[in-house]
């Protein structure tokens, strides 16, 4: 691919997420759509080298829940004595994605094998819990918003601020 396409292509990381679909009629699709997916999941799919509450949550103090950092794995495998199978990583920190669906959705994802029961049934608990958690009403919003700008009038001691 000629140099000018690859800066053009990739002008800083994260910047793909916001371009348009690779084209799947242009001749340099496959490296493309490769250079998209990089960037989308460089930018997306990485786990907070200093985490986040979240991955404190339920008490647990030192460890991060999410398991990360966690082990690089050259080549995608299968291991007959665990039943595991060991998607190549070679970023401690990398999130487990789907190319297409990096490519497609250009967010973050986490992609997960549910081999067993338990695991399938927690994870359907998670995603329904997640989409039915309740909105908070509009009068509490108000009242967040109301003191954010007395807070803020009072750090400023000017005018009133406008919002």
């Amino acid at each position: 691919m000629p140099k000018e396409m690859v800066d053009e292509m990739n002008p800083g990381i994260g910047e793909q997420v916001f371009q348009p679909f690779v084209d799947p009629e242009d001749p340099y699709f496959d490296d493309a759509a490769q250079m998209h997916v990089y960037d989308i999941v460089r930018s997306r799919n990485m786990h907070k080298r200093n985490h986040t509450p979240t991955c404190f949550k339920y008490g647990k103090k030192r460890k991060c829940r999410a398991r990360y950092p966690r082990k690089l794995i050259a080549e995608t495998k299968f291991d007959p004595e665990t039943g595991v199978i060991e998607l190549e990583r070679d970023d401690e920190w990398l999130v487990g994605y789907n190319s297409w669906l990096a490519l497609m959705i250009r967010a973050n994802h986490d992609c997960q094998f549910l081999f067993t029961k338990n695991h399938a049934l927690s994870v359907i608990h998670y995603i329904m819990k997640y989409i039915s958690k309740p909105e908070d009403s509009l009068h509490s919003k108000l009242a967040i918003a109301a003191a954010t700008r007395k807070d803020l009038n009072v750090a400023n001691t000017g005018p009133l601020l406008r919002l």
